[in-house]
């Protein structure tokens, strides 16, 4: 494989996302590597994707394994709720009737103030200091759970760290039952 930016993971096209009379010299083909952005925010342009390349280039993957979580939390959640991590991921990815809801209760996450990002390994990165969080209610063995999930990682290597995994309550049932039926799965 050819190391250039056309073949690399962190190359994106950010037509539709932002206006490209905003962009910084109209081009829309963009390096999403952060460490490479400008002072202003801006990912540096990419104007022949087929020649140019630099050092960063990572080979892009189809496949990239997208969740991640704590060992010892999944293995807690095992023995308390019957279902660990991995269980529950490819449970959701089976379900075709999945629903996701942005979550928008702050109080509730996870809190980012005080996490030691060196001493537990994770990058400083955009997505791993906004702490978004998405909730999915998936139906696995008979019963309705409902996963938290919060982005990890750089754009071309973003994985879904699971937070919990739990039964879901009366309501989220009802939701899934109601997103099912109208063809509103959120996947």
């Amino acid at each position: 494989m050819r190391k250039n930016c056309e073949n690399c993971a962190f190359l994106m096209d950010i037509r539709g996302l932002v206006p490209l009379g905003e962009t910084p010299g109209g081009v829309p083909t963009r390096c999403m590597k952060e460490s490479r952005w400008d002072k202003n925010g801006w990912p540096p342009a990419i104007h022949d994707p087929t020649t140019e390349t630099c050092h960063h280039f990572m080979p892009h993957k189809a496949r990239h394994h997208h969740w991640e979580w704590d060992a010892n939390k999944s293995s807690r959640t095992e023995r308390e709720r019957g279902i660990s991590f991995s269980e529950a991921t490819a449970a959701l990815e089976k379900d075709h009737h999945a629903v996701r809801i942005p979550i928008g209760d702050p109080s509730k996450w996870e809190k980012l103030e005080g996490l030691d990002y060196e001493k537990e390994g994770i990058e400083r990165t955009g997505p791993n200091t906004d702490p978004l969080r998405d909730m999915y209610i998936f139906k696995h063995r008979e019963k309705t759970w409902v996963l938290i999930a919060t982005l990890r990682g750089e754009l071309a290597l973003m994985q879904k760290r699971v937070i919990s995994v739990r039964r879901a309550k009366p309501k989220e049932e009802r939701q899934y039952d109601n997103q099912s039926l109208s063809g509103n799965a959120g996947m």
